[in-house]
């Protein structure tokens, strides 16, 4: 009995002396950060007979929230409003406390002690932009952090469209090839063993688009690490065009943290090669299009320091009835 009451007098103590100082320490963190570079694309066709010009549009976006506080940065430009150094286009976004600067894609990760949100979206180059540019870059990356009770989510975006002008004349074709180098990242992390509930999500996805009169249904591309798929196509094609890509892994992938015993820490990272070849184009208009997203969110809810000290006194009050119990 002396021991039953020496643990119960233990358990009350510390509840109370928690209840009455600092809130629960506890941490959750979501990233995700996508990096598509060394992106080249390459018609098989003599120059004259292919117009692009300043027919294209790009644009960024990153939107970063923390507790109902929300920033966004959306940015776009055309043809030759477009920057030609570096970078192209870029947008950021940072709710204190990390502050993320442009063209700034570390990965903070969960070790900085405070809360933060932060999103980065970025066309570093582009061999659009003018002759002789270096292969086309595209960076993003969200990142949040709630140390504490609150929630916050963060995300990017990146989109391009190109059209293009096929000037053949009857029976010529063109080749459309295209490739790049992907590095991905994401991870969730919690480090608390007293959180009431907690989640995290992270997601990323990148697709390609291409649309013409030497097309029926259009092309569509979600790399999803299925390795040399042949035929990319939705449905029926014209005859004489097809398609084979090479998916280096799955771009187009998400996971999340569930309710569990922490510490929980899952971290993913990846890099490898991609390439997309459409043969036998004919004479037409076209419209490539490409997109990429990156995102991540949490939500965590630990005990407020006056719920463990009500919890503390409930312990005092049933170790009391006892006592009184046992000698009434």
């Amino acid at each position: 009995m002396t021991v039953k009451r020496s643990a119960l007098a233990t358990a009350i103590a510390g509840c109370l002396v928690v209840g009455v100082s600092s809130p629960v320490a506890a941490a959750v963190y979501a990233g995700s950060k996508l990096d598509i570079s060394d992106f080249r694309i390459v018609i098989t066709a003599p120059p004259q007979d292919v117009i692009i010009g300043d027919n294209y549009t790009f644009s960024t976006n990153a939107d970063a929230t923390l507790n109902g506080a929300t920033i966004g940065d959306f940015n776009q430009c055309v043809g030759g409003t477009c920057g030609v150094a570096n970078p192209v286009i870029t947008s950021v976004a940072s709710v204190p406390g990390a502050q993320r600067l442009a063209g700034d894609f570390t990965i903070f990760g969960p070790g900085l002690g405070n809360s933060y949100s932060t999103a980065a979206s970025e066309i570093t180059t582009s061999e659009l932009t003018s002759a002789g540019a270096d292969p086309s870059r595209v960076q993003q990356i969200s990142e949040v952090s709630v140390v504490g009770t609150g929630a916050g989510a963060a995300d990017t975006s990146v989109d391009s469209e190109t059209k293009l002008e096929f000037n053949f004349t009857i029976g010529q074709t063109a080749d459309l090839l295209l490739n790049f180098t992907a590095y991905s990242f994401m991870r969730t992390f919690i480090d608390t063993l007293d959180a009431l509930s907690f989640n995290a999500q992270v997601r990323q996805a990148f697709t390609l688009g291409l649309e013409g009169d030497g097309l029926m249904e259009g092309l569509s591309w979600t790399p999803t690490g299925a390795n040399f798929v042949a035929g990319c196509f939705p449905g029926d094609v014209p005859a004489g065009v097809s398609c084979t890509a090479l998916d280096g892994f799955n771009l187009n992938s998400s996971f999340g943290l569930p309710a569990g015993v922490p510490p929980l820490d899952t971290e993913r990272e990846r890099t490898g090669d991609f390439a997309l070849s459409i043969l036998g184009l004919g004479a037409g208009n076209y419209t490539l299009t490409i997109g990429a997203t990156t995102f991540a969110s949490v939500r965590q809810e630990v005990p407020e320091p006056g719920v463990l000290a009500l919890f503390g006194l409930g312990l005092a009050f049933l170790g009391f009835a006892a006592n009184r119990r046992r000698f009434s």
